[in-house]
């Protein structure tokens, strides 16, 4: 995930936002707190990469990078929207 970041930020430092958006996206989805970084970089950008074919070009590449872990959590949990980590043992207390 780290690694898609900064490829997000190297190109969108050279303007080639499309590639820009597509690493960060796939950096969400592999990991959810890369997120907030993403969206730091997305702030940064000039004005010119926010026009509406760009803004809707980032929502697609989103929707795309986020399939897979939706199918994933729809096959294994019975929710798209479940994670794993709801689901972890609870242990009766000792008292």
């Amino acid at each position: 995930a780290a690694a898609l970041l900064f490829l997000s930020w190297f190109w969108q430092q050279r303007g080639r936002f499309a590639y820009a958006d597509a690493a960060g996206c796939l950096a969400c989805a592999l990991e959810f707190a890369v997120a907030a970084l993403f969206a730091v970089l997305l702030l940064y950008r000039r004005r010119v990469s926010w026009s509406p074919t760009g803004i809707l070009r980032l929502i697609a590449f989103a929707l795309i990078a986020f399939i897979p872990q939706t199918a994933h959590n729809w096959l294994a949990f019975g929710n798209p929207f479940r994670m794993g980590y709801s689901l972890r043992a609870h242990l009766p207390s000792k008292e």
